[in-house]
């Protein structure tokens, strides 16, 4: 097996990565005060919460523009009457009651898949891209209620889906070059336009949340905007959070082995860890409304600030996730999809293991996806280690 170098993330306390993000973007990293700014949406407004961290060059904007791209503000990027009224609708599509109830078919669905591979490392590599990314949106899919006549009638395939959102995540909160930024604009806007079709098929169904939110005279551009942050900022992230616990698993930087999440509440522990010090959205953004002062520090009117959601050193045995998925009125819906969902994941990846017999080990180190707010590790490539 491969040395085990320490996350090349841990030292991102440092500068996170501020130097190459907007001078005028100051950090705030203390939790009190994240906890504060996050605690007043009236004064830190979320508008640019999903705008570029760098400037789009006019020929991508072109592009976008002739997909009819847009994301009015519907819920991270919103505040006031509409926040309130979107987050309650969604909220109730992401319950816990219903969240809890994914459990049992969830785990039998990963156990089946897993039942089914043969031990060879081109297959447990190829099994575990196609469960750390297909739970996500299989659970995605259900809780929304987009059934699968809707994504057929639409052309609407997966992993095209998983490739055009790691592409949104690079042009929005990436530093692509303008060259680059052409590419990621064709695949984003193709995005856009699939699910901007998809949400037109929900129209008139108000068992899915795309129906409802028509139901409740939000227009096309918003409920788009609502499912391209939820595919994108949701479902995505969730796939990246796991590609770094099964990393942190194999290599036992969090003193948690993969053999240990054998036992669910090792598997919960990791997962907890992993989303208070590496979370797959260690960052949000804010824009100041007013000039106000926090923590000793005056923010002026028009500022722009990045909140440190995760990447502090535990301090704790029991991980503080308190601000793992923000805080206040514009906290994570998703928080303990995220988190439940991860879990049963690699405690179930952990058990296939030991049942038979296998110990898992990295092929070679990841690389590491590191945008203003989604760092994690990609493209994992994992195999059975040879006995002794």
């Amino acid at each position: 097996m491969t040395s085990q170098p320490t996350c090349p993330f841990d030292k991102l306390k440092d500068d996170y990565g501020m130097t190459r993000a907007s001078a005028s973007l100051s950090l705030v990293s203390d939790p009190k005060e994240v906890k504060e700014i996050l605690g007043a949406p009236d004064i830190f407004v979320p508008g640019n919460a999903l705008t570029a961290a760098v400037d789009l060059s006019p020929t991508s904007l072109r592009i976008l523009l002739r997909y009819k791209f847009e994301l009015p503000p519907i819920l991270a990027s919103a505040s006031g009457a509409t926040h309130r009224q979107v987050r309650s609708i969604v909220a109730s599509f992401f319950s816990p009651a219903r969240v809890r109830a994914q459990e049992s078919s969830v785990r039998s669905a990963i156990s089946r898949y897993l039942s089914a591979i043969t031990p060879d490392s081109q297959n447990i590599t190829q099994a575990f891209y196609d469960l750390s990314h297909g739970v996500p949106t299989m659970l995605m899919w259900d809780l929304t209620g987009v059934n699968p006549q809707v994504r057929e009638a639409v052309n609407l395939d997966d992993r095209t889906l998983w490739a055009h959102s790691i592409d949104a995540l690079e042009l929005f909160w990436g530093w692509p070059d303008a060259e680059r930024q052409e590419e990621l604009a064709h695949s984003v806007g193709k995005l856009h336009r699939t699910l901007r079709r998809m949400v037109t098929y929900c129209k008139g169904n108000p068992s899915s949340l795309y129906g409802k939110l028509y139901e409740v005279g939000k227009s096309e551009a918003e409920v788009t905007s609502l499912a391209f942050f939820l595919t994108v900022a949701g479902q995505y992230t969730t796939t990246l959070l796991i590609n770094s616990i099964m990393y942190y698993a194999l290599t036992g930087q969090k003193d948690i082995t993969f053999k240990q999440c054998a036992d669910p509440e090792q598997a919960n522990l990791l997962v907890r860890r992993v989303l208070e010090t590496q979370s797959s959205v260690p960052t949000w953004r804010r824009m100041v409304a007013e000039e106000t002062t926090v923590g000793g520090r005056t923010y002026s009117e028009g500022a722009e600030i990045l909140l440190q959601l995760s990447g502090r050193p535990s301090e704790n045995e029991n991980p503080d996730t308190s601000l793992s998925f923000g805080w206040g009125l514009h906290r994570c819906l998703g928080a303990l999809l995220a988190e439940s969902e991860s879990t049963w994941l690699i405690n179930e990846w952990a058990r296939w293991a030991e049942d038979q017999n296998h110990t898992l080990e990295l092929v070679e180190q990841p690389q590491w996806i590191e945008l203003l707010s989604f760092r994690a590790a990609n493209d994992v490539k994992i195999k059975i280690a040879e006995s002794k």
